[in-house]
């Protein structure tokens, strides 16, 4: 079981910021999630500025009576460290906390994320701020687990300032121990970059033409090390004070910037966002991600279960919406009714009312493998009889031959993502994708 503290190992839920919206829903918020079956939100992601308003003002009145509400409706809590975002008067006070472009040009806030990973005053205000939130909220029946931060490096990978700079050239020290190693592992005899003394070494700025190609890649390994670190830190913080409850943070599927396999080592549970629109596709697409990225990311942080510290890992997949997107609280019982945040067991509404999880699995098992397999029968058969020997219609018999060898598989009892089955034709994949469980496949294939 992912989270111990809940009754239920289905985790069931989404994202909830009660800080931007009165008050006066937030009743009605938790009446509604309690209706919709809702067990588990996470909170707090971006209330830095909410919860802190100067270094020695704290504010957690409201973030009480948010604990407080979503506990007496059998709501449980992922709380988050709200380190993601610092507020305006931190960036104002502290400006070693901003960060550094490739330019050298500096970045402000207005957005999220503005802080430099080896900022020391970011990282001393989050600590501090992390304690605090620790020590609040410790014994607290609603929490659950920890969310550190929120998508680390999502939009600012890299930072060039000063302090960022030193610590370069402090990993590098570590790393290699001797300058002549350093350039023997960098080439630097090529275009004369040998170095001569460690303060003669930058981060891989913006230059007249390509950098080194071993100085970027190290100072990749760096940054993903670095913001570990950050991470690191306040997960030492909370364990300490609220031993036993879990720890995680959410990781972004293929990204490159971070070795995901090193920071799975450090979380109690593997988490992840997606963004999928299966039936579209525009979103993925827009954001430079196809289907088969999506479904590739999940494969892939499965994969990470093995070095996940609770013996035998586990995942959990936190579910978002796209930017922009703002809820009422109706929206928000619609949405916990029809579908899952990020479980495996979605609910469905019916004329007979609420499906339950495993029902509504496999009314959705029946629909994506029937559809799968009614759209690759007809194409194969439409297209297949006037090109027998072509490339089209070879792709769909054989989207129909891995579905039926999934489904069976399936039936078996052995876990496999059904997205897989149709990914030579688009038809398939889409219906494929709505796919989440494994319950009664084969009478899904035999209605195709």
């Amino acid at each position: 079981m992912i989270l111990p503290t809940l009754p239920s190992s289905l985790l069931y839920g989404g994202d909830y910021n009660p800080e931007q919206w009165p008050e006066a829903v937030w009743l009605d918020d938790a009446r509604l999630m309690q209706e919709a079956g809702v067990n588990l939100v996470c909170v707090g992601i971006f209330s830095w500025a909410k919860l802190q308003s100067s270094e020695k003002a704290f504010h957690f009145g409201w973030l009480d009576r948010v604990m407080d509400l979503l506990a007496e409706h059998g709501v449980y809590v992922c709380l988050a460290t709200a380190t993601a975002s610092p507020p305006p008067w931190v960036s104002k006070k502290y400006r070693d906390v901003l960060p550094v472009d490739a330019n050298g040009a500096t970045l402000y806030p207005g957005s999220r994320q503005h802080y430099s990973p080896c900022s020391p005053s970011y990282r001393r205000l989050a600590a501090a701020l992390t304690r605090k939130i620790a020590l609040r909220y410790r014994g607290h029946p609603a929490l659950a687990a920890w969310h550190i931060n929120n998508e680390y490096a999502c939009h600012l990978p890299e930072c060039h300032g000063e302090a960022t700079t030193k610590a370069f050239r402090v990993w590098l020290r570590k790393r290699y121990g001797t300058l002549d190693k350093l350039n023997h592992a960098w080439g630097t005899a090529f275009w004369s970059q040998v170095y001569y003394a460690w303060g003669e070494i930058f981060t891989p700025r913006r230059a007249p033409y390509h950098c080194n190609p071993t100085q970027q890649l190290d100072y990749r390994r760096f940054l993903s090390d670095a913001f570990l670190e950050l991470y690191r830190r306040e997960k030492d913080i909370v364990n300490a004070i609220t031993p036993g409850v879990p720890v995680t943070t959410n990781l972004m599927g293929f990204f490159k910037t971070l070795d995901y396999r090193r920071w799975a080592e450090e979380m109690d549970f593997v988490a992840w966002d997606s963004y999928p629109e299966p039936l579209s596709g525009k979103e993925p697409e827009r954001m430079g991600r196809g289907m088969g990225a999506v479904w590739g990311g999940s494969d892939q942080l499965r994969s990470l279960l093995r070095y996940a510290r609770a013996g035998g890992g586990s995942l959990a997949l936190v579910r978002r919406d796209p930017p922009g997107r703002r809820e009422s609280s109706r929206d928000l019982h619609n949405r916990f009714f029809r579908r899952s945040g990020g479980g495996d067991g979605p609910r469905l509404r019916s004329r007979k009312g609420v499906l339950s999880g495993d029902e509504a699995r496999e009314r959705r098992i029946e629909r994506g493998f029937g559809q799968c397999l009614q759209s690759g029968r007809s194409a194969a058969g439409a297209r297949g009889a006037r090109r027998r020997g072509s490339d089209v219609a070879r792709a769909r018999v054989r989207a129909i031959s891995l579905c039926a060898q999934s489904s069976r598989r399936i039936g078996q009892g052995k876990t496999r993502s059904a997205a897989r089955c149709g990914s030579a034709h688009r038809a398939e994949r889409r219906a494929c994708a709505r796919v989440a469980s494994a319950r009664r496949c084969r009478r899904g294939v035999g209605r195709g």
